[in-house]
């Protein structure tokens, strides 16, 4: 299975953008924004000084800057593990 370690989301495109350690890219375009982050749960990283501060979540590989009021949601690294996060919650 493909490990990623880093993810970008680009909202004017909506593309979320997943890298792995060795530098391959995927691009996810299209669907909906948790499908896009692997984030089913639609988890929201609390802020600090303006930026993400997230405390007790794991296995995040980057935050999702989208809505309306400016929330940061989390990009796992996969399905699963964006499910594991929803139950330590």
């Amino acid at each position: 299975m493909t490990t990623f370690v880093k993810a970008t989301y680009y909202p004017n495109e909506r593309v979320a953008e997943y890298v792995t350690a060795e530098g391959k890219r995927l691009l996810r375009q299209g669907g909906s924004l948790c499908w896009l982050l692997n984030n089913c749960g639609n988890l929201v990283a609390p802020m600090r000084d303006g930026k993400p501060a997230p405390k007790k979540t794991r296995n995040y590989v980057g935050f999702a800057r989208a809505g309306g009021a400016g929330h940061h949601f989390f990009m796992f690294s996969s399905y699963e593990s964006g499910r594991e996060a929803i139950h330590r919650t």
